[in-house]
């Protein structure tokens, strides 16, 4: 069980939004611009223990978003978020170009010092385009984002690291 922080509410607040990155982790975007990486030890197992979930770390966003994929690499330990938000685009000369979509891949590195665990935040990688997608999500080896859209994505901040 989690419980979230009291915040409030904007006209640019979205949904809560919960992905589970693997039996013992979640992701939580809280719809107001705070990204939780919850965890989640013992949910797996009888209900009746009401296990309370615990706060691995919490990321400030942009924005608020919406959480449409996250996976932890098991190789690493690493969990990696993809996160979405559309905003209005001023700068618009046609209705195809009216809103834009940015999607935010956050990667949290996984360290273990005196045998605590503790996340933190090791790489954002953003990109950009002007159609929803159909359909995104992080290649289960974390080594790529998988975009299906009307229009093309670009990367804006980060760096390609496989080609």
């Amino acid at each position: 069980m989690f419980k979230l922080p009291s915040v409030e509410k904007t006209k640019d607040t979205l949904n809560v939004t919960l992905f589970f990155a693997s039996q013992s982790l979640a992701c939580l975007s809280d719809g107001c611009g705070k990204l939780f990486l919850l965890q989640t030890e013992g949910r797996t197992q009888d209900i009746c223990e009401n296990a309370a979930w615990k706060v691995a770390t919490v990321y400030q966003l942009n924005q608020p978003s919406l959480i449409l994929h996250a996976v932890q690499c098991q190789e690493t330990g690493s969990v990696s978020c993809l996160l979405l938000n559309i905003t209005e685009n001023d700068a618009a000369t046609s209705v195809k170009d009216a809103h834009v979509v940015h999607l935010e891949l956050i990667t949290f590195s996984q360290a273990t010092s005196f045998g605590a665990v503790s996340y933190s935040c090791e790489m954002l990688q953003q990109f950009r385009g002007y159609s929803a997608p159909v359909y995104a999500a992080i290649e289960p080896g974390c080594t790529a984002v998988l975009v299906a859209s009307e229009r093309p994505f670009s990367l804006v901040k980060g760096k390609v690291l496989y080609t």
